[in-house]
């Protein structure tokens, strides 16, 4: 199975289990203390007016501008290029991107030209690290399979080496696609 069937299989199981409200029930219960938004929505698809490389338009039509824990993809008419930038502001590359979504402060960038993903922490040079790459995926829908939806959402961070506490194990969206068999450690 390739990650856009992977992808809406997985979006429709998540309806099929109710999880938009059983995770809006922890969220009031068990993790409002700790998180200022839900961590699921899943709102009716769309067909996007543009088109868009790499499988978005797919992820669309199962669900517009979808939440998954923290990483939270946009409307479409929220997208906006956006350069990814060194800590000297000078872009790090010559491809074009779009902004897609967020995970917390940092950019889920889209390439418009291949379709592959990134999360980009534009301060990365702060903690010393040699690049603003926090995840890095072939396309929106292999990003949506297997970090948004899977067992790469540790890494949305970035590397788990690179962090000083393992947050994802506290992490109730993790917990729950852990749960549900999604985020299998492989």
């Amino acid at each position: 199975m390739g990650h856009v069937e992977s992808m809406t299989a997985k979006i429709a199981r998540l309806r099929e289990l109710g999880a938009v409200a059983e995770m809006e029930r922890r969220w009031q219960v068990d993790y409002g203390d700790r998180h200022n938004a839900p961590l699921l929505r899943l709102r009716d698809g769309v067909e996007l007016a543009g088109a868009y490389p790499g499988g978005l338009a797919e992820l669309y039509r199962a669900s517009d501008y979808p939440t998954f824990g923290e990483v939270r993809f946009l409307r479409e008419a929220q997208f906006e290029e956006m350069a990814a930038i060194d800590d000297a502001g000078e872009p790090i590359d010559d491809r074009r991107r779009l902004l897609i979504g967020e995970v917390g402060e940092d950019a889920v960038l889209l390439d418009r030209d291949s379709g592959a993903v990134i999360v980009y922490w534009f301060t990365y040079f702060e903690r010393g690290w040699d690049s603003g790459v926090l995840v890095e995926c072939a396309s929106a829908a292999e990003f949506a399979d297997t970090v948004a939806l899977g067992p790469r959402y540790a890494e949305i961070h970035g590397a788990k080496e690179q962090q000083r506490t393992p947050w994802w194990d506290a992490d109730p969206w993790f917990a729950y696609l852990r749960e549900t068999g999604m985020a299998q450690d492989g």
